[in-house]
C-alpha cells in the first residue's frame, strides 16, 4: 500500500541499523506475490504492515518456513534483534 511507504521505509532503516538484510516491494503488489518474491529471494522471514496494526504499534512477523505468524510490538521486536 502506497500509503504505507513512509512508514516501511523507517521499519527497513530501523531493522539496517541492526545489521538485517531488508528487501521491500516499491510498487503496490499482492501480499501474497510480495512473500513470493521474500521466498525466491532466500528470505526466512516478513514484517508485514497494515495501518492498524501499525498505529497500535505493531508489527505481523511471520516464518516464511514455518508458515506461521505472529502480532508483536514493533519497538520490542526491533530491540531484541
Amino acid at each position: 500500500n502506497d500509503a504505507l511507504t513512509p512508514e516501511v521505509m523507517s521499519v527497513a532503516a530501523a531493522l539496517r541499523k541492526r545489521d538485517r538484510s531488508v528487501e521491500y516491494s516499491l510498487k503496490t503488489q499482492q501480499l501474497s506475490r510480495q512473500l513470493k518474491s521474500a521466498v525466491a529471494a532466500g528470505a526466512t522471514h516478513a514484517i508485514i504492515l497494515t495501518h492498524d496494526r501499525f498505529a497500535a504499534g505493531e508489527v505481523t512477523v511471520r516464518d516464511l518456513r514455518a508458515g506461521t505468524e505472529q502480532s508483536v510490538q514493533l519497538e520490542q521486536f526491533i530491540n531484541s534483534l
